[in-house]
């Protein structure tokens, strides 16, 4: 038999996994489904950011979260610093007369408590709080120094929020996790919890504690278009996974120009100063590369659909 000719198909396997496209396709659907994965993993990004811009609640108090109330209410109403009296402004004359009538023994000290929530979470949801007179004599604690230093444009309900912790470190609770409420649900619920678990991925890492952060940062004209980009990043790949899956030419084809389109983005960003994750930015640049190079070199067999014809067939 001519060594050009195509070895038979064995019985029970699919001819286009026959050899030499076997050890190839290996590859290829590796290669598939982290396209699909990293689709998957930019949708729920997307939607995420979006319950963000539908919920802007991610740095609120709650109740549970005022573990002194007697000295808070206390520290209001005789506006014993300027932090206190600062806030005592925001309440309407009804409600400063609640707080001046408080008595823990009251049966009305929840709707104070309530009251005294509510009033924070609006504080926390306006415009930025910072003043150095305001907060003279607060010891800030390094989150709120870095954030201060950072001081982007708009909305800052996450340094709001620190502030405030910084001023009542006794009376209000410390997000020690750092994290928005929904984000630390999301993270910690049980089919998260299990897919983290597998792929040893920590949830309180310092990139996923980064990424929340600048979620919660954005201002409300962005948040919406940051949603529609991870949206839309999230189609390419997965249209690329699901093309490539049934071996569509151009599927491939998009998947290199993708992958080609980010490797400068990612080298730039590995040459930036100050630039965070070094590692990972390099990972998957390099992941990018090998993607390149192993479509396009192997673009012929890959992508083909039938089986070569062989000699002396009609």
């Amino acid at each position: 038999m001519p060594s050009d000719q195509t070895e038979p198909a064995q019985p029970g396997v699919p001819a286009k996994v026959q050899p030499p496209l076997r050890k190839k396709a290996v590859t290829l659907y590796a290669i598939i489904y982290f396209k699909i994965a990293k689709g998957i993993g930019f949708l729920l990004l997307a939607l995420f950011i979006y319950k963000q811009a539908n919920n802007n609640n991610s740095s609120a108090f709650a109740e549970n979260d005022v573990k002194d109330l007697t000295t808070l209410v206390t520290k209001l109403r005789r506006q014993l610093d300027p932090v206190s009296a600062f806030l005592w402004q925001h309440l309407p004359d009804e409600q400063q007369q609640q707080i001046k009538d408080y008595k823990s023994a009251n049966p009305g000290a929840n709707q104070v408590q309530q009251l005294v929530v509510q009033t924070l979470n609006a504080v926390i949801a306006g415009p930025p709080i910072w003043d150095p007179e305001r907060f003279n004599g607060v010891k800030l604690q390094p989150e709120t120094i870095r954030l201060l230093k950072e001081a982007p444009a708009g909305p800052r309900s996450r340094l709001n929020r620190l502030l405030l912790e910084d001023a009542y470190p006794s009376e209000l609770s410390r997000n020690h996790s750092r994290l928005p409420k929904e984000y630390d649900d999301i993270m910690h619920a049980p089919a998260t919890r299990w897919i983290m678990d597998h792929l040893r991925i920590h949830p309180e890492s310092q990139f996923f504690i980064d990424m929340a952060e600048k979620i919660g940062d954005l201002t409300e004209s962005k948040v919406h278009r940051v949603a529609l980009g991870c949206l839309l990043l999230s189609l390419f790949p997965l249209v690329e996974g699901v093309g490539m899956l049934f071996r569509v030419g151009w599927a491939g084809w998009l998947a290199i120009g993708e992958a080609a389109f980010f490797i400068p983005i990612e080298f730039h960003a590995l040459l930036s100063p100050g630039a965070k994750y070094r590692w990972s930015i390099l990972i998957v640049m390099i992941m990018n590369i090998v993607i390149v190079w192993y479509l396009f070199a192997n673009r012929n067999v890959l992508f083909r659909h039938h089986q070569p014809r062989q000699k002396g067939a009609n």
